[in-house]
C-alpha cells in the first residue's frame, strides 16, 4: 500500500510529462497496492487501485520490452537486476515531444518498504524524480 507520508509529490513529474490538470490533481489521492511475485528470471507486478488493476511482467534479460500506460502516455522499457534493485530503462512517448527517457528503480529497503523511483530525463533538461514508497499490508 502506498505510504503517502514518505512519497514525494507527483505533480512536477506529471506536469513535465504533460499530464492534464485533472489527473495531476487526482494522482496524490490514489493509493495503489503493488503485489510483486519474483522468480529467478522475471517478476509479475499487479498494481491495484480504485481506478483499476493492471499486470506487468518484467523479464530481467535487458532486452524483452515491458509496455505500460503512464497516465495516458505509452511507456516502454527493458529490465535488469542491478545489485538489489530491479531497474527498468526506456521511454515514455509524449504526443508533441516524442520519446522522453525514463528509468524505474524498484528496491526493498531495510525496513521492509519498497521504493519505486521514477526518473525522467528529458533532453537538455534537469532530470526529475518521483519517489513512491509502499509499505506491507
Amino acid at each position: 500500500m502506498l505510504d503517502s507520508e514518505r512519497t514525494t509529490d507527483p505533480g512536477p513529474v506529471l506536469e513535465r510529462l504533460r499530464v492534464g490538470w485533472f489527473l495531476r490533481k487526482m494522482a496524490p489521492t490514489v493509493r495503489p497496492t503493488n503485489v510483486i511475485v519474483v522468480t529467478a528470471d522475471r517478476a509479475t507486478v499487479d498494481v491495484k487501485s480504485p481506478i483499476g488493476t493492471r499486470r506487468n511482467t518484467l523479464v530481467f534479460d535487458g532486452t524483452t520490452p515491458t509496455t505500460d500506460d503512464f497516465f495516458g502516455n505509452p511507456l516502454t522499457y527493458v529490465v535488469t537486476i542491478e545489485g538489489d534493485t530491479i531497474v527498468g530503462r526506456g521511454h515514455v512517448t509524449l504526443e508533441k515531444e516524442g520519446r522522453v527517457p525514463l528509468e524505474l528503480r524498484r528496491r526493498v529497503e531495510e525496513d521492509g518498504v519498497m521504493t519505486l523511483r521514477i526518473i525522467v530525463s528529458p533532453a537538455q533538461e534537469k532530470q526529475i524524480e518521483l519517489k513512491r514508497v509502499f509499505k506491507r499490508k
